[in-house]
């Protein structure tokens, strides 16, 4: 992104269509966390904000990314979890704080390998998964 990158929101589904939302970072048992988070003296962009079902709030980068250099997620506290859907909703107001390009990851006894790549992503565009995470 030529700006830091904003997501407002983070939204998991157990089910293809999308329908069936894991709801919260609480009801998952989930910590967020992010690369450097973009502050200012008025308000704060932690990444526990993209994960909290409230598009008024959200998560920003510190600095501009380039590939691979921000990153944002989840850890499941109870281990993995089965999605099949996942909804990053990003800044749609400004385009420049979004990101057409995400890796999808998950943690395994290697570090960190790409689940699925995904491109032209928009404000909100629905990705369908087949994955443990």
């Amino acid at each position: 992104t030529t700006e830091s990158w904003a997501v407002l929101d983070v939204h998991f589904y157990v089910d293809e269509a999308c329908a069936e939302p894991i709801s919260d970072l609480e009801s998952i048992d989930g910590v967020a966390f992010s690369s450097p988070v973009f502050q200012t003296k008025y308000a704060g962009y932690s990444a526990a904000n993209a994960f909290d079902n409230d598009e008024n709030t959200g998560w920003a980068s510190e600095t501009p990314c380039e590939p691979e250099q921000c990153y944002l997620g989840v850890y499941f506290r109870q281990g993995p979890v089965t999605l099949r859907c996942v909804k990053i909703i990003q800044d749609a107001t400004h385009a420049r704080f979004g990101s057409p390009r995400v890796a999808l990851q998950k943690l395994t006894h290697n570090g960190f390998e790409t689940v699925k790549q995904l491109h032209g992503l928009r404000h909100d565009t629905p990705v369908r998964i087949h994955e443990e995470l």
